[in-house]
């Protein structure tokens, strides 16, 4: 399943937070980068998409102490592929104790008003297998965001995970076709 555990994906949401200072309701343009996050379980899953602003990745290795990176996140219908809400966030992290906090959070939702959170959280620790664990090594280490699928802006990675959320439905219905021709 998807969000087969609303946790991982509270997490990975609460390790971010919205764009950057932009006053704009809608994501700064890109280009992003993918993250996806699975849940340590076994069988196939499609897993969380978390798509973090290139160039906040690439200040973030140059800014000190505690770089801020805007991530981006799209609540989808798994079946229809219905964007259901837009969320982006601004979190900043803290390398030298390995914590995070949210800096600035905004959700669109398909025709209701914008929610805005200005409030900056307070320093949490950093859960593993979030994105916030992810990144650490990106913001904190310098790791390269080459091997990182790419969106040129908020539309093409919405395009992208459309695809994936596809393919995987194609094929988990392929597999449950055999398995029940196998039965």
């Amino acid at each position: 399943m998807r969000f087969r555990s609303w946790a991982l994906f509270v997490a990975a949401f609460v390790a971010g937070v919205p764009a950057a200072a932009s006053s704009s309701s809608e994501p700064p343009p890109g280009p992003w980068r993918l993250f996806q996050l699975f849940e340590p379980v076994p069988g196939p899953q499609r897993g969380v998409d978390v798509w973090a602003l290139e160039t906040d990745l690439h200040a973030a290795t140059k800014a000190g102490r505690n770089p801020a990176v805007t991530t981006l996140t799209f609540n989808l219908d798994e079946r229809s592929g219905e964007l259901r809400k837009t969320s982006y966030y601004t979190s900043e992290y803290n390398c030298s104790t390995g914590q995070t906090r949210t800096l600035r959070f905004r959700q669109i939702a398909t025709g209701e008003p914008v929610k805005e959170d200005r409030t900056v959280e307070e320093w949490h620790p950093i859960i593993p297998h979030t994105f916030g664990a992810r990144v650490l090594a990106f913001v904190c280490d310098a790791a390269g965001v080459g091997s990182l699928k790419a969106a040129a802006d908020p539309s093409q990675a919405l395009a992208i995970q459309r695809d994936m959320d596809r393919r995987f439905n194609e094929a988990r219905a392929s597999e449950q076709a055999e398995q029940a021709r196998s039965n």
